[in-house]
């Protein structure tokens, strides 16, 4: 039985295996966007036991749910939901850790977007994740 509510809790947003397929900014395309243009096709991987984002692979994540408001996302980053593409005033939020494994950067957050996906900060840029099979 504990092994079926395992497997079920894997299935859940954000484990598995995901791919970039977009980038997001939050104020505008800043100079030099172009770097971020090699992220597209990039997979990401988050599981229980690691994360990956593409050849950076954390062995140890810690991930912690919670749903914030415009507001207190605002007072975090200095941008708002919707400059981001999110039109409601809340959001569900998970911030992934991987700490002392080289991991950079150390902490990312992810955002669940209402169609499914997910929208990853991760070098000053919001990855957009779409679901993938390996």
């Amino acid at each position: 039985m504990m092994e079926k509510l395992f497997d079920a809790a894997r299935g859940l947003p954000p484990f598995g295996a995901w791919k970039v397929v977009a980038f997001r900014f939050g104020d505008g395309i800043p100079i030099g966007d172009q770097e971020f243009k090699k992220l597209l096709g990039i997979r990401v991987g988050l599981y229980s036991n690691r994360a990956e984002v593409g050849a950076k692979v954390c062995s140890a994540p810690a991930y912690q749910s919670r749903p914030v408001t415009d507001k207190e996302f605002f007072r975090q980053l200095g941008i708002s939901l919707e400059s981001i593409g999110i039109k409601t005033n809340h959001a569900d939020t998970i911030v992934v850790k991987c700490e002392g494994n080289g991991w950079a950067p150390p902490q990312s957050l992810l955002v669940t977007l209402p169609e499914g996906g997910l929208l990853m900060l991760w070098d000053g840029v919001f990855l957009v994740l779409k679901k993938t099979r390996y």
